[in-house]
Protein backbone atom coordinates (compact mmCIF):
# COMPACT_ATOMS: atom_id res chain seq x y z
CA UNK A 1 0.00 0.00 0.00
CA UNK A 2 1.41 3.76 -0.52
CA UNK A 3 2.64 5.31 2.77
CA UNK A 4 2.60 8.84 3.59
CA UNK A 5 5.40 10.88 5.08
CA UNK A 6 6.14 15.23 5.77
CA UNK A 7 8.87 16.22 4.88
CA UNK A 8 10.27 20.03 3.96
CA UNK A 9 8.61 20.41 7.76
CA UNK A 10 11.15 23.82 7.80
CA UNK A 11 8.71 25.32 6.00
CA UNK A 12 5.71 26.02 8.37
CA UNK A 13 3.45 27.47 5.77
CA UNK A 14 2.57 24.04 3.76
CA UNK A 15 2.77 20.14 3.93
CA UNK A 16 4.65 18.35 1.48
CA UNK A 17 3.22 14.51 1.17
CA UNK A 18 5.82 12.23 0.05
CA UNK A 19 4.04 9.08 -1.74
CA UNK A 20 4.48 6.06 -3.65
CA UNK A 21 1.81 5.22 -6.23
CA UNK A 22 1.87 1.33 -7.76
CA UNK A 23 1.88 1.33 -11.64
CA UNK A 24 2.27 -1.13 -14.04
CA UNK A 25 4.84 -3.04 -11.79
CA UNK A 26 6.86 0.35 -10.72
CA UNK A 27 6.67 2.12 -7.39
CA UNK A 28 6.45 5.94 -8.35
CA UNK A 29 7.46 8.45 -5.96
CA UNK A 30 5.19 11.60 -6.56
CA UNK A 31 5.16 14.72 -3.63
CA UNK A 32 2.09 16.40 -3.12
CA UNK A 33 0.92 19.78 -1.51
CA UNK A 34 -2.21 21.78 -1.82
CA UNK A 35 -5.56 21.51 -1.71
CA UNK A 36 -8.93 21.58 -4.49
CA UNK A 37 -10.01 19.27 -6.68
CA UNK A 38 -8.41 21.13 -9.44
CA UNK A 39 -4.66 19.97 -9.63
CA UNK A 40 -1.45 21.35 -11.56
CA UNK A 41 1.05 17.74 -12.29
CA UNK A 42 4.92 19.14 -12.67
CA UNK A 43 6.83 16.43 -14.82
CA UNK A 44 10.44 17.18 -15.02
CA UNK A 45 13.36 17.07 -17.23
CA UNK A 46 16.09 14.50 -17.89
CA UNK A 47 17.69 12.92 -15.12
CA UNK A 48 16.34 15.65 -12.69
CA UNK A 49 13.48 14.95 -10.00
CA UNK A 50 10.43 16.44 -8.59
CA UNK A 51 13.06 18.70 -6.16
CA UNK A 52 13.44 20.68 -9.65
CA UNK A 53 9.58 22.39 -8.99
CA UNK A 54 10.40 22.86 -5.03
CA UNK A 55 9.76 26.75 -6.01
CA UNK A 56 6.43 25.85 -7.73
CA UNK A 57 5.26 23.17 -5.13
CA UNK A 58 5.63 26.22 -2.41
CA UNK A 59 4.33 28.62 -3.44
CA UNK A 60 1.46 29.92 -1.15
CA UNK A 61 -1.24 31.43 -4.10
CA UNK A 62 -0.33 27.79 -5.83
CA UNK A 63 -0.74 25.62 -3.00
CA UNK A 64 -3.83 27.62 -1.75
CA UNK A 65 -5.96 27.61 -5.36
CA UNK A 66 -4.50 23.98 -6.58
CA UNK A 67 -3.46 20.54 -5.68
CA UNK A 68 0.21 20.38 -6.85
CA UNK A 69 1.72 17.05 -7.28
CA UNK A 70 5.80 16.42 -8.96
CA UNK A 71 6.19 13.22 -10.14
CA UNK A 72 9.48 11.33 -10.13
CA UNK A 73 9.85 9.81 -13.94
CA UNK A 74 11.11 5.76 -13.90
CA UNK A 75 14.85 5.63 -13.05
CA UNK A 76 14.50 9.25 -11.34
CA UNK A 77 14.38 10.20 -7.96
CA UNK A 78 12.67 7.96 -5.84
CA UNK A 79 10.86 5.93 -8.45
CA UNK A 80 11.84 2.29 -9.37
CA UNK A 81 13.93 1.77 -12.50
CA UNK A 82 12.56 0.43 -15.47
CA UNK A 83 13.62 -1.95 -18.20
CA UNK A 84 12.50 0.01 -21.02
CA UNK A 85 12.87 3.92 -21.03
CA UNK A 86 11.82 4.44 -24.92
CA UNK A 87 9.41 6.97 -25.51
CA UNK A 88 6.55 4.65 -26.76
CA UNK A 89 6.78 2.98 -23.07
CA UNK A 90 7.12 6.25 -21.54
CA UNK A 91 4.08 7.67 -22.80
CA UNK A 92 1.89 5.25 -22.15
CA UNK A 93 3.11 4.77 -18.62
CA UNK A 94 2.79 8.69 -17.87
CA UNK A 95 -1.02 9.04 -18.15
CA UNK A 96 -1.36 5.76 -16.06
CA UNK A 97 0.14 7.18 -13.39
CA UNK A 98 -1.78 10.77 -13.45
CA UNK A 99 -5.22 8.30 -13.96
CA UNK A 100 -3.82 7.08 -10.69
CA UNK A 101 -4.12 9.69 -8.78
CA UNK A 102 -7.54 10.08 -9.41
CA UNK A 103 -7.64 14.21 -10.77
CA UNK A 104 -11.24 15.93 -11.58
CA UNK A 105 -9.34 17.87 -13.42
CA UNK A 106 -5.43 18.89 -14.04
CA UNK A 107 -2.83 21.12 -16.30
CA UNK A 108 0.29 19.43 -16.89
CA UNK A 109 3.58 21.75 -16.32
CA UNK A 110 6.66 20.36 -17.76
CA UNK A 111 10.30 20.82 -18.28
CA UNK A 112 12.66 20.16 -21.04
CA UNK A 113 12.70 16.22 -21.53
CA UNK A 114 9.48 16.43 -19.71
CA UNK A 115 8.15 18.72 -22.37
CA UNK A 116 8.52 16.44 -25.21
CA UNK A 117 6.99 13.49 -23.12
CA UNK A 118 3.65 15.40 -22.17
CA UNK A 119 3.57 16.10 -25.65
CA UNK A 120 3.99 12.50 -26.61
CA UNK A 121 1.85 11.33 -24.04
CA UNK A 122 -0.80 14.61 -24.68
CA UNK A 123 -4.05 12.82 -27.02
CA UNK A 124 -4.11 9.95 -23.55
CA UNK A 125 -4.48 12.67 -21.18
CA UNK A 126 -8.14 12.61 -20.09
CA UNK A 127 -9.57 15.71 -17.95
CA UNK A 128 -6.48 17.43 -18.77
CA UNK A 129 -7.15 20.98 -19.40
CA UNK A 130 -3.90 22.77 -20.73
CA UNK A 131 -0.34 22.44 -20.86
CA UNK A 132 2.36 24.76 -19.79
CA UNK A 133 5.77 23.59 -21.23
CA UNK A 134 9.25 25.62 -20.07
CA UNK A 135 12.03 25.00 -21.79
CA UNK A 136 10.13 22.91 -24.16
CA UNK A 137 11.30 20.43 -26.38
CA UNK A 138 9.16 19.75 -28.47
CA UNK A 139 9.30 17.86 -31.78
CA UNK A 140 8.36 16.55 -35.02
CA UNK A 141 10.47 15.88 -38.65
CA UNK A 142 10.38 19.00 -39.18
CA UNK A 143 11.31 19.98 -35.87
CA UNK A 144 14.33 17.54 -34.38
CA UNK A 145 16.25 17.90 -31.83
CA UNK A 146 19.20 19.02 -34.24
CA UNK A 147 17.29 22.42 -34.88
CA UNK A 148 16.44 23.07 -31.09
CA UNK A 149 19.40 22.04 -29.32
CA UNK A 150 22.44 24.00 -29.71
CA UNK A 151 25.44 21.86 -29.77
CA UNK A 152 28.45 22.78 -27.06
CA UNK A 153 31.34 20.51 -26.12
CA UNK A 154 29.55 18.47 -23.69
CA UNK A 155 26.29 18.27 -25.50
CA UNK A 156 26.88 13.72 -25.49
CA UNK A 157 26.44 14.16 -21.63
CA UNK A 158 22.84 14.23 -21.71
CA UNK A 159 22.63 10.77 -23.13
CA UNK A 160 25.49 9.30 -21.62
CA UNK A 161 25.63 6.63 -19.40
CA UNK A 162 28.56 7.68 -17.11
CA UNK A 163 30.91 10.77 -18.15
CA UNK A 164 34.00 12.26 -16.33
CA UNK A 165 33.19 14.51 -13.27
CA UNK A 166 35.01 17.54 -14.80
CA UNK A 167 32.62 17.15 -17.82
CA UNK A 168 29.42 16.45 -15.72
CA UNK A 169 30.44 19.91 -14.01
CA UNK A 170 30.52 21.68 -17.27
CA UNK A 171 27.61 20.31 -18.72
CA UNK A 172 25.71 21.58 -15.46
CA UNK A 173 27.12 25.23 -15.51
CA UNK A 174 26.21 25.36 -19.25
CA UNK A 175 22.44 24.60 -18.24
CA UNK A 176 22.88 27.73 -15.69
CA UNK A 177 22.23 31.20 -15.79
CA UNK A 178 24.95 31.91 -13.75
CA UNK A 179 28.39 29.99 -12.35
CA UNK A 180 27.96 31.17 -9.12
CA UNK A 181 24.58 29.26 -8.83
CA UNK A 182 26.45 26.53 -7.16
CA UNK A 183 23.32 25.21 -5.04
CA UNK A 184 21.33 24.48 -8.07
CA UNK A 185 24.70 23.25 -10.15
CA UNK A 186 25.49 20.63 -7.40
CA UNK A 187 21.60 19.46 -7.23
CA UNK A 188 21.58 18.50 -10.58
CA UNK A 189 25.20 16.80 -10.41
CA UNK A 190 23.77 15.15 -7.74
CA UNK A 191 20.13 13.80 -9.54
CA UNK A 192 22.00 13.41 -12.76
CA UNK A 193 24.26 10.74 -10.88
CA UNK A 194 21.26 9.36 -8.94
CA UNK A 195 19.41 8.86 -12.46
CA UNK A 196 19.40 5.44 -13.96
CA UNK A 197 22.20 5.83 -16.49
CA UNK A 198 20.05 3.69 -19.19
CA UNK A 199 17.33 6.11 -19.31
CA UNK A 200 20.07 8.77 -20.97
CA UNK A 201 21.27 5.71 -22.93
CA UNK A 202 17.55 4.82 -23.82
CA UNK A 203 16.89 8.79 -25.18
CA UNK A 204 19.58 9.09 -27.34
CA UNK A 205 18.42 5.63 -29.07
CA UNK A 206 14.82 7.65 -29.52
CA UNK A 207 16.89 10.62 -31.35
CA UNK A 208 18.88 8.30 -32.89
CA UNK A 209 15.85 6.49 -34.71
CA UNK A 210 14.06 9.20 -34.43
CA UNK A 211 11.42 7.99 -32.59
CA UNK A 212 9.03 10.59 -31.95
CA UNK A 213 5.55 11.65 -33.16
CA UNK A 214 4.18 14.49 -34.76
CA UNK A 215 4.62 16.15 -30.91
CA UNK A 216 3.23 20.02 -31.97
CA UNK A 217 -0.08 18.28 -33.66
CA UNK A 218 -0.66 16.05 -30.46
CA UNK A 219 -1.02 19.04 -28.87
CA UNK A 220 -3.06 21.41 -31.02
CA UNK A 221 -5.23 18.28 -31.96
CA UNK A 222 -6.56 18.51 -27.83
CA UNK A 223 -7.68 22.03 -28.70
CA UNK A 224 -6.43 23.00 -25.26
CA UNK A 225 -4.71 25.67 -24.37
CA UNK A 226 -0.18 25.95 -24.90
CA UNK A 227 1.69 27.78 -23.17
CA UNK A 228 5.74 27.86 -24.00
CA UNK A 229 8.16 29.32 -21.70
CA UNK A 230 12.12 30.37 -22.68
CA UNK A 231 14.72 31.89 -21.05
CA UNK A 232 16.35 34.29 -22.95
CA UNK A 233 19.99 33.55 -21.89
CA UNK A 234 19.58 29.89 -22.22
CA UNK A 235 22.53 28.52 -23.67
CA UNK A 236 21.45 24.79 -24.56
CA UNK A 237 18.40 25.34 -26.44
CA UNK A 238 17.35 27.38 -29.43
CA UNK A 239 14.92 29.87 -28.42
CA UNK A 240 13.84 31.12 -31.26
CA UNK A 241 12.94 27.50 -32.93
CA UNK A 242 8.93 28.44 -32.88
CA UNK A 243 8.97 31.58 -33.95
CA UNK A 244 8.16 30.54 -37.37
CA UNK A 245 5.42 28.25 -36.47
CA UNK A 246 1.65 29.51 -37.03
CA UNK A 247 -0.03 28.49 -33.78
CA UNK A 248 -3.67 28.26 -32.90
CA UNK A 249 -4.82 31.38 -30.69
CA UNK A 250 -4.92 29.65 -27.64
CA UNK A 251 -1.08 28.54 -27.90
CA UNK A 252 1.43 31.51 -26.65
CA UNK A 253 5.16 31.93 -26.40
CA UNK A 254 6.88 33.96 -24.03
CA UNK A 255 10.42 34.52 -23.38
CA UNK A 256 11.54 35.22 -19.82
CA UNK A 257 14.29 37.65 -19.62
CA UNK A 258 17.51 36.37 -16.86
CA UNK A 259 16.96 33.10 -16.71
CA UNK A 260 18.05 29.75 -18.55
CA UNK A 261 17.30 26.32 -18.72
CA UNK A 262 15.83 25.87 -15.64
CA UNK A 263 13.67 29.23 -15.92
CA UNK A 264 11.08 28.14 -13.34
CA UNK A 265 14.25 28.21 -10.98
CA UNK A 266 15.89 31.22 -12.08
CA UNK A 267 12.91 33.08 -12.58
CA UNK A 268 10.43 31.67 -10.09
CA UNK A 269 8.44 34.33 -9.19
CA UNK A 270 7.53 35.42 -12.90
CA UNK A 271 6.98 31.60 -13.80
CA UNK A 272 4.57 31.23 -10.80
CA UNK A 273 2.64 34.25 -12.04
CA UNK A 274 2.22 33.35 -15.89
CA UNK A 275 0.96 29.34 -14.16
CA UNK A 276 -1.13 31.08 -11.88
CA UNK A 277 -2.39 33.21 -14.76
CA UNK A 278 -2.84 30.43 -17.45
CA UNK A 279 -4.39 28.07 -15.05
CA UNK A 280 -6.91 30.95 -14.80
CA UNK A 281 -7.65 30.32 -18.38
CA UNK A 282 -7.51 26.74 -18.50
CA UNK A 283 -9.82 25.67 -15.50
CA UNK A 284 -12.16 28.44 -16.96
CA UNK A 285 -11.70 30.42 -13.61
CA UNK A 286 -12.68 33.70 -12.48
CA UNK A 287 -10.26 34.49 -10.37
Amino acid sequence: MPSDTGFFNNYNYTLMIDRFLPVDGLNIHIRKTGVGKKAIVFIHGNSCSAEFWKNQMLDVVLEAHYQLVAIDLPGHGGSDKSVDYSISRLKDLLPAIVDALDLDSYVLAGLSYGTALIAEAAPKMTNCKGFFLASPNITNNDFPPTVYIIPFAELGTMIADHVPPDVLQKFATHLMISEANTELRDQFVKTYLDTDPKFRVDLGLTMQSAGWSDEFRNLIDTGLPVNYLFGEKDRALNIHYMDSIAFPDNHSVYKIPDAAHFVNIDQAAVFNKKLKDFCLIAFNDQG
